[in-house]
């Protein structure tokens, strides 16, 4: 059985909300996260705290850019 496109992009539209936050680009220091529209904050900084910790470090969460659907965090001393 083949899906029409129409039912594809139907799919694909209603699926993007549920795409988790992920990272752009991070080092040491902090990074950027690309999250969905509707993400909740506590899944976004979820993604930066976990990052961090693999650097023995916590997250924080230092700016928003709802423009881009982006949030920055830096990894700081815990």
């Amino acid at each position: 059985m083949r899906l029409s496109p129409v039912l594809a992009l139907a799919a694909a539209v209603g699926l993007q909300g549920c795409v988790s936050p992920q990272i752009l680009s991070a080092n040491e220091r902090g990074g950027i996260i690309k999250f969905a529209n509707g993400s909740n904050t506590a899944a976004t900084f979820s993604v930066a705290d976990a990052y961090c910790h693999q650097r023995n470090r916590v997250a924080q969460i230092t700016g928003t850019d709802e423009v881009y659907n982006q949030v920055t965090f830096a990894c700081v001393e815990p």
